[in-house]
């Protein structure tokens, strides 16, 4: 039975060559090459050195200090380890099954929740799009915005009516020249400095015709 045992040792020993995968807390990062790479301390207290972090195509996130990782020793070698899963307690948002959430160590986040509903949380929101933007809603658009809404393009256009109700400001305000194609219903005074054309007649240069002294009215406006 002796070659049974030196069998079984030999297996033993080369099993404890093979590194397997484990449980690390991330140190350092770096991301100037064109791989990530980390710095990583096992629970065991081995060090894991310029240890690549896999991520998923498309998708890049800078793993903060402090991040729970898996590191996977590739074929059982130390030295051509792999982190392939990254966590952080403190920094993870919660969600509801089925949901989604892309999330910074800062607190902004992109939710996808349950009911087709989709939630952008952030300070500043900067969106650059080389041609252009399309935006359906099948019912309505609703934009807050405390500070205002600045349109700075050479051309608004509105398709369907168009309402300004004064409930946050008492009037509305144009700097340009404005051209109006159909018929003005206005309710309440009309204020201008300057000259009021209607009909090719001017409201401040018209003369009229007919005038006698007395109590009579005048006729109309020339042109």
């Amino acid at each position: 039975m002796g070659w049974v045992q030196e069998m079984d040792e030999r297996i033993r020993r080369a099993l404890r060559a093979i590194r397997l995968p484990y449980r690390a807390r991330l140190t350092a990062r770096d991301d100037a090459p064109g791989l990530q790479l980390a710095q990583a301390e096992g629970l065991a207290g081995e060090q894991a050195q310029a240890v690549e972090i896999l991520q998923l195509f498309g998708l890049t996130s800078g793993t903060p200090a402090g991040s729970d990782c898996i590191v996977l020793p590739l074929a059982g070698r130390t030295s051509a380890s792999v982190i392939i899963a990254t966590e952080h307690a403190a920094c993870r948002l919660k969600v509801g099954p089925g949901e989604v959430r892309m999330y910074s160590q800062e607190g902004a986040y992109i939710h996808i929740k349950s009911g087709r509903v989709v939630e952008v949380e952030c300070d500043e929101l900067a969106i650059n799009v080389k041609n252009g933007v399309r935006l359906t809603a099948g019912q309505s658009v609703e934009i807050s915005a405390g500070g205002g809404i600045r349109l700075d393009t050479p051309q608004t256009t509105v398709t369907g009516n168009l309402t300004a109700t004064g409930e946050r400001g008492g009037q509305v305000e144009m700097s340009a020249d404005m051209r109006l194609r159909g018929s003005l219903e206005q309710t309440g005074g009309i204020v201008s400095t300057g000259d009021h054309v209607a009909g090719g007649v001017s409201l401040g240069a018209h003369r009229h015709t007919g005038v006698e002294p007395g109590g009579g009215s005048t006729g109309t406006p020339e042109r």
